[in-house]
C-alpha cells in the first residue's frame, strides 16, 4: 500500500490522491486533528504526512509478518490510562514513542499467543 501511495504521489495522480482522501475523509480529519493536537499546532502539515506515510508503512508489515491489530476498541482506555499516568513525568515528552511501542508489542501478543 505504501509504495502505491507513494507512486501516484510522485507522479502527481491527482484523481487517485482526491478519491483517497474523499472516501477517507473522517480518518484524514481524525489524522489531523491527532497531529495536530500531539504536536502543539507547530509543524502539523508535515507532522500528517510523515503520520500518513508510517500508517501506511505499519499496515504493509503487518500483512507481510501476517500479524492482526490490537483490537482499537481495547486499546484506546489503554492509552487513555497511559496518558493519564504520564502526564507530568519525565517519561511525558515521549508518550508517542511509548504509546506506538506499546501498540506494537500489545499487537505481537494478540497475533501469537491470544489468537494463535
Amino acid at each position: 500500500m505504501f509504495l502505491e501511495l507513494l507512486s501516484h504521489a510522485l507522479s502527481l495522480d491527482g484523481n487517485w490522491i482526491a478519491e483517497l482522501v474523499l472516501n477517507n475523509i473522517p480518518w484524514v480529519f481524525c489524522l489531523l486533528a491527532f497531529v495536530f493536537f500531539n504536536s502543539g499546532g507547530k509543524k502539523w502539515i508535515a507532522g500528517f504526512f510523515f503520520t500518513v506515510g508510517l500508517l501506511y508503512v505499519v499496515v504493509d508489515l503487518f500483512e507481510v509478518m501476517h500479524w492482526i491489530f490490537f483490537p482499537i476498541i481495547m486499546f484506546i482506555p489503554l492509552n487513555m490510562a497511559l496518558a493519564t499516568f504520564l502526564e507530568g513525568t519525565s517519561w511525558h515528552k515521549h508518550e508517542l514513542k511509548i504509546i506506538m511501542a506499546l501498540f506494537l508489542g500489545l499487537s505481537f501478543i494478540w497475533t501469537f499467543f491470544v489468537l494463535g
